[in-house]
């Protein structure tokens, strides 16, 4: 049975440090590098074991960081390349005081490069998201919650806030709740009454 792989003291104190130093790509790709250092074994382990033959995660031929504010990590694979994977993190990922979230998703998409190409998000990947977060004590989710990455409102258009409860929310685009606001209701609150600031 595949051991447990809690993340020791002195690790953590270090992948901290590393994050609050994180100032370039190269520094944040160094991170990731690391971190998938010490997952890749175990988290083969444990996925054989429950497979009952042999798992391998593909190489990261390319660990791209990027300046996305909607996809915070992502798995690419190509037909024909059984071996490697294209991995990308996004940079407002990497910030002092998130590194449980970004070990979330650095492992995310480390189950997907183990897993097949058409696999995605589906009943495998659920199930072994589940056991990853029982022996590594992460949180992997299928979708990442939004303050995963550093919320500043520059990386967005609109500003959306909640005139009942205070919940704030940005996008991107000027989707159906910022052309229609009296037609949604508030995640935490269930009342309908936003007010809608534009920051560019």
């Amino acid at each position: 049975m595949a051991e447990k792989t809690i993340l020791p003291e002195e690790q953590r104190c270090l992948w901290e440090r590393m994050l609050a130093e994180a100032d370039g790509d190269y520094r944040r790709r160094r991170l990731v590098l690391l971190m998938i250092e010490f997952y890749k074994k175990p988290m083969e382990d444990l996925l054989s074991e429950h497979t009952s033959k042999p798992v391998s995660m593909r190489r990261p031929e390319r660990v791209h960081i990027s300046s996305g504010v909607r996809q915070y990590g992502s798995c690419r694979m190509e037909r024909g390349k059984k071996d490697i994977c294209f991995l990308t993190f996004s940079r407002h990922l990497f910030f002092e005081g998130n590194l449980d979230r970004l070990r979330n998703v650095v492992c995310h998409e480390m189950l997907h490069a183990c897993l097949p190409y058409s696999e995605g998000h589906g009943r495998r990947f659920r199930f072994f998201m589940e056991k990853i977060n029982e022996a590594f004590g992460t949180e992997i989710s299928v979708h990442s919650p939004e303050e995963t990455i550093k919320q500043t409102e520059k990386l967005y258009k609109y500003k959306v806030v909640c005139g009942s409860c205070g919940n704030v929310t940005y996008y991107l685009r000027a989707g159906a709740l910022i052309k229609n606001p009296e037609l949604f209701r508030c995640v935490k609150c269930h009342e309908s009454n936003f007010r809608i600031e534009q920051l560019r």
